[in-house]
């Protein structure tokens, strides 16, 4: 373009083509004071650009299109960071009147030298990304259970190499897991093999997806321990085995000493302490949706004003008492100072890991709890009746519930007290017991929602008297 100022002093701009000009076809003749402008191409016409992305692309982007550059140009521009999946790339091209795309997949391994058009663009994949490694898995008796690659010719007996080989454990038996493909469905073949088959110079080629388990020789177990402690000649913590009874480890702790107060003998059990928490917290959280169903319910005929939120603080009380105590996980047993002849008896059960037996010390008390004037532990006394003790901690309140005082003998076991004129002595005081007397539910019309609140104030009453035997209370 030639920038020529007019004798009317008046900018003129001529265009001319420069490859004419210079190839001799057109002549123009130049004035003082002309100025040529020689243009960039780039900067009035974009150059074309291909792009280049995938996981294993170093420097993934656009990069200036050059005529005759080729799939291989681009990516060595690009760089590796790991191995691609030759067989798959994808270009996706666009029309250059219409704009609309078009996607084609080609194989690198037959022709490196494919040629890229403006706009293209490429994805590679990353070589385990389409063709994965074939794996197997193994677990049980061996020290790094998992999935590992595996080859063609990888042997079971290479593949528990690299697990880290056999435990200790590890027994005769062995179990592989195949998978196959047939009419269209995925059907599993189970193998059963030896130790000395897979861990020998014949042993079997590992399949892709294979499963292979080692199993455990039979009855070995992680270490298994229960606990006595109290009265007994060498308390603490014994391991156990499959099949240990009771007077087993009685015995093994030396048997009873002579302060040994056996009647009140404290078995607990793990499993059986979280029945009793999970069974308590359902009872709760039932109790709580019925009387939050009552409170929000119309008043019925002769309901006093003040019982539903008797009902909601009697709730909340019994919430309370639930944070406080813990669930024992006592077993009633009844113990015999004749092991032997203990042993020969129903109580003489099979131990299991985590067991705890507590032997108190000779117990010279009655503990009365619950609705009495002054809730305290008596010294016991002969021929005393549940009532002389009673009167000895100042009598009954109002408001307890005469038709159901119970006693929680020593050993854990519970007994109702016939309060009639002919069930007066129905039962028999023993060193050790504990007398619950319990509130009287007065403002309940639903006799089994009292029955519920009355459970659980069972089930607190007798975890308090096992803790008091323990002494955690």
């Amino acid at each position: 373009m030639i920038l020529r100022l007019t004798p009317q002093l008046e900018e003129k701009l001529i265009s001319f083509n420069l490859k004419d000009a210079l190839n001799g076809k057109i002549s123009i003749p130049l004035q003082s004071g002309d100025e040529i402008y020689i243009f960039n191409k780039l900067s009035i016409f974009p150059p074309s650009t291909i792009s280049i992305s995938g996981e294993c692309i170093t420097h993934p982007g656009s990069y200036r299109y050059v005529e005759g550059i080729t799939i291989w140009d681009a990516i060595t521009v690009a760089g590796l960071s790991c191995p691609i999946d030759q067989e798959h790339i994808r270009i996706t091209s666009y029309d250059p009147l219409t704009s609309q795309p078009s996607t084609r997949v080609v194989n690198l391994k037959k022709d490196i030298n494919i040629a890229l058009n403006p706009s293209d663009e490429i994805h590679l994949y990353s070589a385990l990304a389409t063709n994965p490694p074939k794996k197997a898995t193994i677990t049980g008796e061996v020290y790094n259970p998992g999935s590992y690659p595996i080859d063609e010719n990888t042997t079971i007996k290479e593949l528990v190499l690299a697990a880290g080989g056999l435990t200790d454990r590890a027994g005769d038996k062995v179990e592989v897991v195949h998978y196959i493909v047939e009419n269209n469905e995925r059907k599993r073949i189970i193998e059963q093999l030896s130790k000395s088959i897979i861990m020998s110079n014949k042993s079997p080629i590992v399949k892709n997806y294979d499963e292979i388990r080692i199993f455990k020789i039979p009855y070995w177990s992680k270490k298994k321990t229960v606990t006595i402690k109290g009265q007994v000649l060498y308390p603490g913590t014994y391991p156990i085995e499959e099949g240990d009874r009771l007077a087993d480890i009685i015995k093994r702790a030396g048997g009873f000493t002579n302060n040994a107060f056996i009647e009140g003998a404290v078995f607990t059990r793990k499993d059986i302490k979280q029945m009793q928490e999970k069974g308590l917290q359902r009872e709760v959280k039932e109790l709580e949706k019925r009387i939050t169903y009552i409170a929000a319910s119309p008043s019925q005929a002769g309901e006093k004003s003040g019982d539903k939120q008797v009902l909601i603080a009697l709730l909340d009380n019994l919430k309370q008492e639930v944070k406080n105590i813990s669930m024992t996980g006592r077993i009633v047993i009844k113990l015999d100072q004749d092991l032997n002849k203990f042993a020969k008896t129903p109580y003489n059960i099979v131990l299991k890991d985590g067991d705890a037996l507590y032997i108190p010390p000779q117990e010279d008390s009655i503990v009365v709890l619950g609705e009495v004037m002054n809730p305290s532990a008596q010294i016991y006394t002969p021929n005393f009746t549940y009532s002389d003790y009673i009167e000895h901690c100042g009598g009954i309140k109002h408001s307890a519930d005469t038709d159901t005082i119970y006693v929680i003998h020593a050993n854990g076991e519970a007994e109702k007290i016939e309060t009639g004129f002919f069930f007066a002595g129905n039962v028999k005081i023993k060193k050790g017991d504990t007398i619950v007397v319990p509130m009287k539910i007065e403002t309940i019309s639903n006799i089994q929602l009292a029955k519920d609140i009355t459970s659980i104030f069972y089930q607190l009453a007798v975890s308090a008297a096992a803790l008091k035997t323990i002494g955690s209370l």
